[in-house]
């Protein structure tokens, strides 16, 4: 997918979420722990700062890579990282009592993954694709403009390859 696409997927989502006038905007701020799984059954944990800006059940999320996973096969060291996770989701929230919310996310999303290694032609393996995303998590509001969310989402699960996060988030209400 050329960067043209992926900037254009972006910035619809930004004016999606920011478009209607209902509800303040979200803008979030966290830490994802990514779990990488290949077919062959190899796994990477690489970790991640997710932003996200939400509005009107509607979210687009940006997650970027900040340290690298390695694993260690037959002695060889391979390091792996997902540099980043682009996604538009649709994200409905119930809310359970007052401050404390549910909620589920589905849309569309793209991912990178790398491995650098020895063992692999050329040292290194690289691969991107879209997928389908999902998942599901609990907000709790620590102020009157800001609020607390742990989710579980599944980014890419297709042809053997998944790629899974739980993160941990800060999120700002902006007033519109």
């Amino acid at each position: 997918m050329k960067n043209s696409t992926k900037l254009g997927m972006f910035l619809v989502a930004i004016f999606c979420a920011v478009g209607a006038r209902a509800e303040p905007i979200n803008f979030d701020v966290g830490y994802s722990k990514l779990h990488f799984r290949q077919s062959s059954g190899t796994g990477f944990n690489p970790d991640h700062v997710k932003f996200a800006l939400s509005r009107n059940n509607y979210e687009a999320i940006a997650s970027v890579n900040v340290k690298s996973d390695d694993l260690t096969l037959n002695g060889v060291v391979d390091e792996a990282q997902i540099p980043y996770v682009l996604g538009l989701f649709y994200k409905p929230e119930i809310q359970l009592r007052a401050g404390i919310n549910l909620f589920a996310r589905l849309g569309l999303t793209h991912a990178s993954a790398e491995i650098k290694g020895s063992n692999l032609t050329g040292g290194k393996w690289t691969s991107s694709g879209n997928g389908i995303g999902y998942g599901f998590g609990m907000s709790m509001l620590s102020t009157s403009t800001s609020k607390i969310t742990v989710d579980y989402t599944t980014y890419y699960n297709r042809q053997g390859t998944a790629i899974k996060s739980v993160s941990l988030t800060h999120s700002f209400l902006i007033p519109y």
